[in-house]
């Protein structure tokens, strides 16, 4: 990757030689994709050149130094700040403030809401008893006028400490808070191992459990012996969803992989669940794995018996670029399921809309912020106008999309893992779609267009000829300062809506992603999909 030396200081800090500087062509500089600037190491004290305001880098933020007083009681040395200019100061992004210590215990003048400084900013603490089991001391309470208090961002919110046992009102799994994220301690057996006791779970109403990350599950580390299972698939008719109004928790349904009839399916996962054939339900544990055979027409299914339990499918293989990882995980349920349309039989992945969205492997983790955003809300839109009618290839198919590039490339659960910038562009943009005629646009997006982006109605057999398709009639040029591609990477892209290379330049020239997308997309709106 290319990452660029924003200032000739850092250039020699890092002990850089001119004489190593090798010098390509822009085709061959393409080739690396760009991923963060070289900037200042955390620690380090900024001071503006035109505003004198100093900043503190941490995690590769920037955090305003609110006076000498905050230099002091954070101990900070003034004497070693750096001059940069504005220009490489917007290398970095905001990160809140630095004025009182991380750790003070803070407070409005009427005591009325506490919050812990933390991150730059202020984490309120939500309750009381969360303010016991955290061992805060009011005693050592400092209290700000509004104002003041006004300059710390919000970083969220101080939860229980690590350690504490937690339960969902009127839900049986119990958690253990570690690191901010609640662990599911998946068996009676594990929860007596660890010496645990129900009398000091703690119940919280849905809107306090709301606020907890979910981990990983907690079970035996041992892994238990591989259950194998043969069956015979029973011939069960799948209803087709009909077009109707959906939310962000409906369910989609990708195909994963085609398989033959004969053809060996292994699964498994690493929590407890069920496989459902003509032979009843068979319930496997974490680490078992079930082996099947689709045996004429029909299907089975695999069901979590935890919504945190994710599958692993044994027998599929679609790996990185270095084959270090597979991309044979998914959240949801699993299907072997026949389908009379096409009369193929499909491994399918049925999982909430927005999780599907969060295994979508057509950006790239280092994209810019902004980019990333649009990329999101891009693909939520293509994803929701064809479930909200039935499906690409029509109601009476058994899957809405599949998970190749002609639909959208979905990777699944180790994509998760592998690009959490994605993951978090699809959170901060959670429901948002683009409207056209207050319709879901059918946001069609390419690689490259090449420098001008094509009309949708002159390709794909004029599907895309009718006013509902306005917003696709191209003629749009990408930014000045655009990175094109190879000209074979761009022969192979349609070219139609937002183009990568372009969306990823306006975010470059600091564009947030609504700008991206009505730059691209002319006319559209953008709306929450509910």
């Amino acid at each position: 990757k290319r990452r660029l030396i924003t200032s000739y200081e850092i250039f020699k800090n890092k002990k850089f030689s001119l004489s190593d500087v090798k010098t390509l062509g822009d085709r061959e500089l393409i080739g690396y994709s760009l991923s963060d600037p070289i900037i200042y190491a955390d620690g380090s004290l900024l001071e503006s050149e035109t505003t004198k305001k100093i900043y503190f880098v941490k995690n590769a933020e920037k955090r305003y130094v609110v006076s000498d007083k905050a230099l002091k009681e954070n101990k900070l040395n003034k004497k070693k700040t750096i001059k940069v200019s504005d220009r490489e100061l917007e290398y970095y992004k905001n990160g809140g403030v630095v004025a009182l210590p991380e750790g003070t215990l803070i407070t409005d003048l009427k005591k009325k809401d506490y919050y812990i400084v933390e991150d730059g900013g202020k984490k309120k603490v939500s309750d009381h008893n969360v303010f016991l089991a955290n061992k805060l001391n009011k005693k050592k309470e400092i209290k700000l006028a509004k104002k003041d208090l006004d300059l710390y961002p919000e970083k969220g919110y101080v939860l229980y400490p690590d350690g504490t046992l937690i339960k969902k009102e009127n839900a049986p799994e119990i958690y253990v808070v570690k690191e901010n994220k609640l662990n599911w301690i998946q068996t009676m057996e594990e929860f007596k191992r660890s010496k645990y006791s129900m009398k000091k779970v703690i119940p919280l109403a849905s809107s306090e459990f709301s606020k907890y990350a979910l981990a990983s599950a907690i079970a035996s580390v041992e892994k238990k012996p591989e259950k194998i299972i043969e069956v015979a698939a029973v011939k069960t008719d799948i209803q087709p969803v009909a077009p109707q109004k959906i939310s962000i928790y409906k369910n989609i349904r990708i195909a994963i992989s085609e398989i033959q009839k004969d053809e060996e399916v292994r699964v498994t996962a690493n929590g407890d669940f069920n496989m459902t054939s003509k032979n009843g339900t068979q319930k496997y544990n974490i680490g078992e794995t079930a082996v099947i055979k689709w045996q004429g027409a029909g299907d089975i299914k695999f069901q979590a018996l935890n919504p945190n339990t994710i599958f692993e499918i044994l027998t599929y293989k679609d790996t990185n670029w270095n084959k270090t990882i597979n991309f044979n995980k998914f959240r949801g349920s699993l299907e072997v399921a026949y389908s009379k349309k096409s009369d193929k039989v499909y491994v399918i992945n049925e999982l909430p809309f927005e999780e599907y969205l969060l295994g979508i492997g057509e950006a790239l983790n280092s994209d810019q912020k902004e980019y990333q955003k649009a990329f999101a809300v891009s693909s939520r839109s293509y994803a929701a106008f064809h479930l909200l009618n039935g499906g690409k290839r029509g109601s009476d198919e058994i899957y809405h999309l599949n998970n190749t590039p002609s639909d959208q490339v979905y990777r699944g659960y180790n994509w998760e893992v592998y690009a959490p910038n994605l993951v978090s562009a699809v959170k901060e943009t959670a429901g948002e779609v683009m409207k056209y005629n207050g319709k879901v646009a059918r946001s069609v997006y390419s690689s490259d267009s090449g420098g001008i982006t094509k009309n949708a109605c002159a390709l794909w057999d004029g599907v895309f000829c009718s006013e509902d398709y306005d917003y696709l009639v191209g003629g749009v040029h990408d930014p000045e300062g655009t990175e094109r591609r190879s000209q074979t990477d761009i022969a192979k892209s349609h070219g139609v809506g937002m183009s990568a290379t372009g969306g990823r330049r306006l975010a470059e020239l600091g564009k947030n992603y609504k700008d991206i997308l009505l730059y691209y997309y002319k006319g559209v709106t953008i709306e929450n999909l509910n």
